[in-house]
């Protein structure tokens, strides 16, 4: 069975369960809560029908079983103006796996550091100053790009490095200047270093740079 599939069997699960409990209460309470029955129908329909989200996304989504609807119908009241088209539950999907994906708040984490590096190297610094940063520029450009495609890390290394927020690659750095036989010249390179940090267990030391 595909995640698809799955997803698709969890999304009218849920919604069975929603719709048993409102046909509990009464009519007003029913006609109160006319938002929530027309976005948890419509996000039924959309899991259960041929929708866009690659299997990635589906495996995600599946570890929240039976809740899926619930999960996402949260996300759905925090936006403004926001209907039920395929759109808008792609839109609410993406903002749920940010929050939520331990991959994608490494990301965007990661993404958020280099920017501040980036532009503390150009806006504060002399092109000798960062003519002499080549060593430690090229180690924030390798693992930036590393941490935000396609790598292989688990979800435990990745929530591990989330604790430090948009101060990942700073304390990475921090690790990484003072280990002896560490490299980040691949992407096999830059995954041993990280997993070699997270298996050891230490908590980074913030150094102010």
């Amino acid at each position: 069975m595909t995640y698809k599939s799955e997803l698709a069997i969890y999304a009218q699960n849920n919604f069975d369960s929603f719709q048993q409990a409102e046909l509990q209460k009464t009519a007003g309470e029913i006609f109160e809560n006319a938002h929530q029955i027309l976005a948890y129908t419509e996000m039924r329909f959309y899991f259960t029908n041929e929708h866009s989200l690659d299997e990635s996304v589906c495996e995600f989504l599946c570890k929240s079983e039976d809740s899926i609807l619930d999960n996402l119908y949260k996300e759905f009241l925090d936006l403004e103006n926001s209907s039920f088209t395929w759109e808008d539950i792609n839109h609410v999907v993406e903002r749920y796996q940010e929050q939520h994906c331990p991959r994608k708040k490494l990301a965007s984490f990661v993404a958020t550091n280099d920017d501040r590096f980036r532009i503390e190297q150009l806006t504060n610094k002399t092109k000798e100053e960062i003519y002499a940063d080549a060593y430690k520029i090229n180690f924030y450009s390798a693992v930036s790009e590393f941490l935000t495609g396609c790598h292989s890390l688990g979800d435990d290394v990745c929530e591990y490095l989330c604790k430090d927020e948009a101060n990942v690659l700073d304390l990475l750095y921090n690790k990484y200047i003072d280990s002896d036989y560490s490299s980040v010249n691949s992407w096999d390179d830059i995954y041993d270093f990280i997993t070699d940090e997270y298996n050891s267990g230490e908590k980074y030391d913030v150094i102010i740079m």
